[in-house]
């Protein structure tokens, strides 16, 4: 029994280490965030990246969620090593015109705010009705590896929007990103 308890409390600081605890991410509270959603349609009509070992394409998917406004497409993942570059294109909704963003968490720390993680912003040009625009982001060489969350997030009515901010009319559309680690070089 003495040579068995120095092996579960082994076994037990493995699983403990190994366990990682998903980041928790601001998600619209219901219909609060948008007073009319993105059902007018002010929405994000496609999303995707190319440039991965795995790629998102999410075309044509118009207001996913008419609700909250907000999707995870948890099952659609960009995978890229460090240092690489992500192309990515969107094409806004077929009515209104908005001001976009996208963000990366590059950290995986539950949010979208620490320096560098802002990847794309309209500024003070709203992006046309049915308008497709193409842009790219590097991965930082120094991002740990593993999964990462990628948000872009529509806005009609103004352009100082965060990643959380309560707002009316737009559409938040969150998608994975796995990092994965450089192989180092070997020789010259």
């Amino acid at each position: 029994m003495r040579n068995f308890l120095p092996l579960l409390a082994v076994i037990g600081f493995i699983a403990l280490s190994t366990n990682q605890v998903a980041a928790q991410y601001c998600a619209p509270p219901g219909t609060n965030l948008y007073v009319t959603g993105c059902t007018d349609p002010d929405n994000v009509e496609s999303f995707s990246t190319t440039g991965g070992s795995t790629n998102i394409t999410n075309n044509n998917t118009g207001c996913s969620n008419t609700t909250t406004a907000y999707t995870y497409f948890s099952g659609m993942t960009h995978t890229a090593v460090q240092g690489n570059t992500v192309n990515w294109s969107f094409k806004n909704g077929p009515t209104f015109t908005e001001y976009y963003k996208i963000w990366v968490d590059f950290n995986a720390n539950g949010d979208f705010t620490d320096a560098g993680e802002q990847v794309y912003a309209t500024g003070t040009t709203k992006i046309a009705a049915n308008e497709v625009v193409n842009g790219s982001f590097v991965i930082p060489v120094g991002t740990a590896p593993g999964l990462k969350r990628i948000r872009i997030r529509c806005v009609f009515s103004n352009n100082t929007f965060t990643p959380c901010s309560e707002e009316n009319w737009g559409e938040v559309e969150d998608y994975n990103l796995q990092v994965v680690a450089s192989t180092p070089c070997a020789g010259t």
